[in-house]
């Protein structure tokens, strides 16, 4: 009997899994979250931290340093061998060339500035390859600004009870769990494109979520630039 019990055991390695996953933005273990996040039956709430504090998330929205687009990209943009892998990924290529040296944003004109806007797509949310040539002036841009940080929201599961609906933003870039589990009727919904990163995502509750984002910039590189 209890060979067979055993046998029925889920086998996955959530705690390390989830482990290796924060370690992958630099979180500490120490600071690790404890409890569930339970969204209980019928209800509806917001996760919208901010750094500004006094809300009832703010404390789990940590910044992660950026120190450059392909940092950004290995962040919260979407790897290259899945977007070679699935064939897809942004076919808008920027077809004007953009200055490395500029001092200042207000330097470049409009088809510049469109230029490095769709470039920033590209390169974060498709075949950076293509694009390898605007690498250093997505840098310059980056450097211009002042927001230099991802923010990633962490936290352990997530539950999202029948009929209930969570609503992820605010000031995440990223939203890091070690369970997704939503049961019937549950939603789980974005205020923009965010990426979900966990160890596994249970149920079917999923509104205009994506794992791996392909319409959003983080604010370090689109709002300098827009």
């Amino acid at each position: 009997m209890d060979e067979m019990q055993n046998d029925l055991k889920d086998p996955t390695d959530y705690d390390g899994l989830w482990a290796a996953r924060a370690a992958f933005y630099g979180l500490s273990p120490e600071f690790a979250p404890r409890e569930p996040t339970i969204i209980a039956d019928g209800e509806c709430i917001r996760l919208t931290p901010s750094f500004k504090g006094g809300g009832r998330f703010d404390d789990r929205l940590q910044r992660v340093p950026v120190h450059s687009v392909r940092d950004l990209k290995r962040l919260i943009g979407t790897p290259d061998e899945v977007i070679r892998l699935h064939g897809c990924g942004c076919d808008d290529l920027p077809a004007e060339s953009v200055p490395v040296n500029f001092k200042s944003l207000d330097e470049l004109d409009a088809e510049q500035h469109k230029a490095l806007y769709t470039a920033s797509r590209a390169f974060l949310h498709g075949d950076s390859t293509r694009v390898a040539h605007f690498e250093s002036p997505l840098n310059r841009a980056f450097e211009l600004d002042q927001r230099r940080f991802v923010g990633v929201l962490w936290l352990q599961d997530l539950i999202v009870e029948r009929n209930a609906t969570v609503t992820l933003g605010g000031a995440a870039n990223v939203a890091l769990f070690r369970r997704i589990i939503i049961k019937r009727n549950g939603r789980l919904r974005l205020e923009r494109s965010i990426k979900i990163d966990c160890v596994s995502i249970e149920g079917e509750g999923f509104l205009n979520s994506k794992i791996f984002p392909r319409d959003s910039i983080a604010n370090a590189v689109r709002d300098s630039i827009r």
